[in-house]
């Protein structure tokens, strides 16, 4: 935790981390509706996809990014 942080500050990056812990990934959602929605020709998503381990050996929690896909028509049918 920061060595600035304030309490408030400290007891919501607990609860993050304690919800990490149960659910073992790290999720996000960039579909309709949501607050971060991607929009086709505006946003560019990258995902870097490396699982190298952090601090004394432990993994980073994997992400799970939830995007939607529009079809294309003729393609892939």
């Amino acid at each position: 935790m920061g060595k600035w942080d304030s309490p408030e500050v400290l007891e919501k990056k607990r609860a993050k981390l304690k919800l990490l812990r149960e659910e073992k990934y790290y999720g996000v959602s960039h579909c309709e509706g949501d607050t971060l929605k991607l929009e086709p020709r505006k946003h560019t998503l990258f995902v870097n996809a490396a699982d190298e381990p952090v601090d004394e050996g432990r993994r980073p929690f994997p992400w799970v990014v939830e995007i939607e896909l529009s079809r294309q028509p003729g393609r892939f049918s």
